[in-house]
């Protein structure tokens, strides 16, 4: 008897201090992009992603797409700045979530009609340019959080960043908004292929897949991807491509 005390004192301790380091949490994720709100199609317009939950909510995840941090329950609200218009909408529950992709050096926004790359993930690639794996901040705090001993790699200010999804943070990355199955270690997104298949292919085959609606109380909302480098594949092979645009992502503890 004394021993199921003991249990049950133990875990109602546990719970009273989850529920006391439980905080409301906003993350925020900013891309210059072309996006369409209830029809109307903004091109290269300033796209805000908020998502106001808590903590209490983050949870670990491991499956097919990766391993990291994730918080599926919260209220999620797009703001569009398009020269002097300004349009705020808000998201229906249930259709976003964040996480933080550890295996992949990931971040940002997705979607359960889209995936981890959908509506915006922000990923430090193994080879950007001319930038290795680590020349973002998302791959930098990936780098830390997977070995604590990479922090003497970098300057105290990163090293001080958080991929948990419960501490304030800031990440900046290779910004993509795929709507299809996406491959986050080469932030690459599928391309129709060639028809018939041609190497070189034509330049007019450098189209992204249909984003997907998310729904919104001003209208569907749709992410496009018109910044990115086709990849040329040899004949059969469907091209790809590579993301070409940066956004930022940030999370900020809110007062109660």
């Amino acid at each position: 008897m004394y021993a199921i005390r003991v249990i049950v004192a133990a875990a109602v301790c546990a719970a009273t201090m989850g529920a006391a380091e439980a905080a409301s949490i906003r993350y925020t994720g900013f891309v210059l992009t072309d996006v369409s709100l209830g029809g109307v199609v903004y091109p290269g317009a300033q796209v805000w992603l908020r998502f106001d939950g808590s903590t209490r909510n983050v949870v670990p995840y491991s499956d097919q797409t990766g391993q990291g941090f994730m918080n599926q329950t919260g209220h999620a609200r797009v703001r569009i700045v398009s020269g002097s218009t300004t349009i705020n909408a808000s998201i229906d529950d249930h259709q976003l979530y964040v996480f933080f992709d550890l295996a992949h050096s990931s971040a940002g926004f997705g979607s359960v009609a889209g995936g981890h790359g959908y509506p915006l993930m922000l990923a430090s690639p193994a080879f950007d340019g001319a930038e290795g794996l680590s020349s973002s901040l998302v791959g930098a705090v990936a780098n830390i959080a997977n070995n604590a001993a990479n922090k003497a790699s970098y300057t105290p200010l990163t090293s001080t960043l958080s991929a948990d999804l419960r501490s304030p943070t800031v990440l900046a990355g290779t910004a993509s908004s795929c709507a299809a199955v996406y491959d986050p270690a080469n932030v690459t997104c599928p391309l129709p292929p060639s028809t018939p298949p041609v190497s070189p292919a034509p330049v007019a085959q450098g189209v992204m897949p249909v984003p997907v609606a998310i729904s919104t109380d001003q209208g569907d909302l749709l992410m496009y991807e018109p910044y990115f480098l086709v990849i040329t594949n040899p004949p059969g092979i469907s091209n790809t491509a590579r993301a070409a645009n940066w956004g930022m992502f940030w999370s900020e503890i809110l007062d109660e």
